[in-house]
């Protein structure tokens, strides 16, 4: 999660084109999404200041229709 962010879905995932919030994806609907495949490090990981909380980009992805995410935790 980024720094300075008010909630957790505030939290996005820096791509050349910009930010990808993960409040946007939690929008999209994915009827045919398969497998996400995250090959980033700590990608399955939260904040650690928010132990509590389980939203991450790979929960986000499940949440918007993937079947499948594999993510990292390191």
């Amino acid at each position: 999660m980024l720094a300075g962010c008010e909630t957790p879905l505030d939290s996005a995932i820096l791509l050349e084109g910009g930010r990808l919030e993960l409040s946007r994806v939690t929008q999209l609907v994915l009827r045919n999404a398969s497998l996400a495949f995250l090959s980033a490090c700590e990608t399955a990981m939260g904040d650690e200041e928010l132990p509590d909380e389980a939203i991450h980009i790979a929960a986000t992805l499940l949440f918007a229709g993937f079947r499948g995410v594999v993510a990292t935790m390191w």
